[in-house]
């Protein structure tokens, strides 16, 4: 959009020419689409040639002015991110579904991992339990009421987007309650924000990644165990790669992920191998 984009200048495009910077952009179908944006163009309303040059240039600052501010974007994510690998938040991103911004946000909003709060408190500050009542006196029943306005709703926001998260990308046991959850009329978004933060404080207090139902299970051979470090350090290798220098921001010895890895070579011999330095 920085340049040659107004109708008069995309009808005079060569179909072949404008599809390979549509390709170039991603775009789907993009021989399709450059065709039809050509025929758009040649049967817009022909704009006055003595404002295009000036809107153009509006155009392409605005453009720049935007991809500034996605490369800012861009630089704080991964700041946040480099941050984030120094801490046990950092096993939050084992969990399938909750990427390098969410774990970091989470973790801003939550502060000292060795002062996280029992869970109740905890999904209380998030806002994603319901309060309770009794009127009446104590042969009365209690009563449930929303889940209050009064919270921390930045952190119910991102535990919230954690929960949808996982719901599409997740593990399959968390999926399949998602589903249940939703068929009985349940608010499955809430209750599984409020399983994600049981589980997360769980993996921070204990310094360990998420772990699946067959590694969990009492006496899982050494081999399940094995193959699901394994498949563990490859999902958390595919989330971290975008960080410069991954390997040795993320999985350094002295960082939670790389002593994690680490013993798992050590215990299970699991294989884990890094890319070699180019």
């Amino acid at each position: 959009m920085g340049e040659r984009f107004s109708a008069a200048q995309i009808a005079r495009r060569k179909p072949a020419s404008l599809a390979k910077v549509l390709r170039g952009q991603r775009a789907q179908g993009a021989e399709e689409a450059s065709a039809k944006l050509i025929s758009l163009a040649r049967g817009a309303l022909a704009p006055n040639p003595a404002h295009i040059s000036s809107a153009q240039r509006g155009l392409a600052a605005t453009v720049d002015l935007l991809s500034a501010q996605d490369r800012g974007a861009a630089a704080l994510r991964l700041e946040a991110a480099a941050l984030l690998a120094q801490t046990p938040y950092a096993f939050l991103t084992s969990i399938g579904g909750v990427a390098l911004v969410l774990s970091a946000g989470i973790a801003g909003e939550l502060g000292d991992p060795e002062r996280l709060p029992p869970l109740r408190s905890m999904s209380g500050y998030a806002g994603v339990i319901p309060g309770t009542g009794q009127t009446g006196g104590p042969d009365r029943p209690g009563t449930t009421r929303p889940t209050p306005s009064r919270c921390n709703r930045r952190l119910k926001d991102w535990t919230i987007q954690a929960s949808g998260k996982i719901a599409q990308y997740g593990p399959d046991e968390w999926r399949a309650r998602h589903a249940r959850r939703e068929a009985a009329g349940q608010n499955a978004l809430f209750a599984g924000a409020r399983n994600f933060l049981r589980v997360s404080r769980s993996l921070v207090v204990q310094g360990i990644p998420y772990i699946s139902p067959d590694a969990r299970a009492s006496g899982a051979p050494q081999e399940v165990l094995r193959a699901d470090a394994e498949a563990t350090f490859q999902r958390l290798a595919d989330k971290w790669r975008c960080v410069p220098n991954w390997t040795e921001v993320v999985f350094a010895e002295d960082r939670p992920l790389g002593l994690w890895r680490m013993l798992m070579i050590d215990i299970h011999g699991a294989d884990m191998p890094l890319p070699k330095k180019r």
